[in-house]
């Protein structure tokens, strides 16, 4: 498809942001100074400047590497469709974490664009399913903090939630660890582990280890009282 190059200037960014932050932009912005902008943005006419509708992280990273201009393709899109076709670059891209989808896709359903889930996945290429587990994650669940849903992909948060109440609060006390440790989560098949541990009797689940694959630290539970056990760090 045909391109233009439009001024840096002639630009407005979308008003509504996707992603929460942007921690890579620099090492964007270095690959744009080198060797330019790859893949042109995608823009709608706004009265005599352009919209970004895809392409903002391209357009910043321009700009940080003194470029004066972009390439782009100039498009007619109603203001739904320009939404979803957001959300859709961001989630080919896997620029977007699970949460930051969810609130999304959220936002495309209160907008009445879009009449049902179903209706909103069929645009996106995407199952019902897919759309329902990364709403649920704005929906929380007891035990795990708003914080720690922020940065759980719906797999790990779907996992956790599954467990039984008293369980869910240990599991994610061990994400929060490893995220701490490492800066990454545990597995799934981790997670899946310690549930099934902490769901089995006293006596076969006191001391029990458990060796997490990100961080390379061994925990061990801890029989407290009664039905309450706490993860440590083994020595």
């Amino acid at each position: 498809m045909d391109f233009v190059w439009i001024s840096i200037q002639k630009l407005v960014l979308p008003e509504k942001k996707l992603r929460e932050k942007d921690e890579a932009i620099d090492e964007l912005a270095e690959t744009v100074k080198r060797l330019g902008i790859l893949q042109p943005i995608i823009v709608r006419q706004k009265d005599d400047k352009y919209e970004v509708i895809a392409g903002e992280r391209r357009v910043k990273a321009a700009i940080m590497a003194g470029h004066s201009e972009v390439p782009a393709i100039v498009r007619n899109f109603s203001n739904s469709t320009a939404e979803l076709v957001r959300l859709i670059e961001n989630v080919q891209r896997e620029d977007l974490s699970d949460y930051e989808i969810a609130k999304a896709l959220k936002a495309l359903l209160d907008s009445g664009a879009y009449k049902s889930i179903s209706e909103l996945a069929y645009f996106l290429g995407k199952s019902e399913k897919w759309v329902d587990r990364h709403l649920a994650l704005l929906k929380g669940v007891p035990g795990v903090p708003e914080e720690l849903a922020r940065a759980l992909t719906e797999r790990h948060f779907r996992t956790i939630k599954s467990a039984p109440e008293e369980v869910r609060q240990k599991l994610a006390e061990y994400a929060e660890r490893a995220l701490e440790e490492k800066g990454e989560l545990p597995s799934i098949r981790e997670l899946e582990s310690l549930a099934e541990a902490l769901g089995r009797t006293e006596e076969e689940r006191a001391g029990t280890f458990f060796a997490c694959g990100i961080c390379g630290a061994t925990f061990k539970l801890i029989h407290v009282s009664g039905e309450k056990h706490k993860i440590e760090k083994a020595v």
